[in-house]
């Protein structure tokens, strides 16, 4: 059993917040179909997870900024990385821009545990 995180070669990813929201998200949709994918052919890719949750992952090295549509209710959803609110429109369309090397992830559920912002409605 490892004691403790950065000794003898352990670094502890599954603590680092990031990680560990998206584990909660995943766990969230755990068992909705892949909806609505799409890519740009290179560093970036977006997918629903039925009407549960959607996610942006962008590894570009310039900002991503798109429409996205998705499968997801209408209504402001919470973005389980940044804290942030996203609208999303009554045709399950939101637009959003997505930093380079960083991440979207809508819940429609709401905010899970450890992620900032997003206080429940």
């Amino acid at each position: 059993m490892v004691t403790a995180c950065w000794e003898e070669g352990w670094t502890c990813q599954h603590r680092w917040p990031e990680i560990a929201r998206m584990v909660a998200f995943r766990n969230a949709v755990r068992d909705a179909p892949v909806t609505h994918w799409w890519d740009d052919g290179g560093n970036a890719v977006a997918f629903g997870r039925g009407d549960r949750g959607y996610v942006v992952l962008n590894h570009g090295r310039t900002p991503l900024a798109r429409e996205f549509a998705t499968s997801l209710p209408a209504g402001e959803h919470c973005d389980v990385q940044s804290g942030r609110r996203v609208k999303v429109g009554r045709d399950g369309r939101f637009t959003a821009t997505v930093a380079p090397d960083t991440a979207l992830a809508l819940l429609a559920t709401g905010p899970v545990t450890g992620s900032p912002g997003c206080s429940p409605r």
